[in-house]
């Protein structure tokens, strides 16, 4: 019995190759369509931000023209020629301007600094505390106090006065410069040996070392007519 045409093998393999192709044919368009609108979506965003772009720009450039209009007409007022050789005349004295703005501000910088100096040369001379050194002697602790001065210059007569707190056993029993050549020396002691000043007039300019004697450790206040303010000690 003859088979019928679409029963021969060589039929069948024809018409499912044909189907195959069909489908893959039509699977790629799928793909391609939804790449399609893919890149669609992509290149409107990308419009969208352009011309988002686009206004801010717009925008921008009306404020700045907004902005330059005072300047040009000022710049057509004063100077001659069109507008663009107006408005570039008028920014070359505005930059000469700043120029001569920044060196009038050093200027002043400078005097202020001038000044400064010359109010600090017009202060009386004082004393600076540096250094202390404590030492154990025989007669009880001694405490070497190192000052110098704010000017390099001899200064006058110096007074000292130094007090211990309420309270403590201690007693002064020694005030004098050391190392330091002074006249007219004067040194006096309390009764209870709790408050001592010492005068003196130095010899030489330069840095001070003042010597204080106590019988034991102990705090102590130290004034004088060439210090800032009074200085608080403490002996351990």
């Amino acid at each position: 019995m003859a088979q019928k045409f679409h029963q021969k093998a060589s039929v069948q393999v024809a018409i499912v190759a044909g189907v195959v192709a069909i489908i893959v044919a039509t699977m790629n368009i799928g793909f391609n369509y939804c790449d399609v609108k893919t890149q669609n979506r992509i290149l409107e965003d990308e419009n969208k931000s352009l011309k988002g772009t686009t206004a801010k720009a717009m925008a921008d450039i009306q404020r700045l023209e907004t902005l330059l209009t005072p300047f040009r007409t000022i710049a057509l007022e004063k100077f001659t020629g069109d507008e663009k050789e107006a408005l570039r005349k008028f920014a070359d004295q505005i930059a000469r301007l700043q120029i001569e703005d920044e060196a009038k501000t050093r200027k002043i910088e400078s005097l202020q600094t001038e000044f400064i100096e010359t109010k600090a040369l017009a202060q009386p001379a004082r004393l600076v505390f540096t250094a202390q050194q404590i030492e154990r002697s025989e007669s009880g602790y001694r405490v070497l106090l190192q000052f110098k001065p704010t000017k390099n210059e001899r200064l006058g007569r110096m007074e000292f006065d130094v007090s211990l707190p309420d309270g403590t056993n201690a007693i002064i029993k020694n005030i004098e410069p050391a190392n330091n050549i002074a006249t007219s020396v004067q040194v006096y002691i309390s009764p209870n040996g709790k408050s001592a000043r010492n005068s003196f007039t130095p010899l030489d300019a330069g840095s001070l070392t003042l010597r204080l004697t106590v019988s034991e450790p102990t705090a102590f206040l130290l004034r004088g007519n060439y210090l800032e303010t009074p200085l608080g000690f403490e002996i351990k």
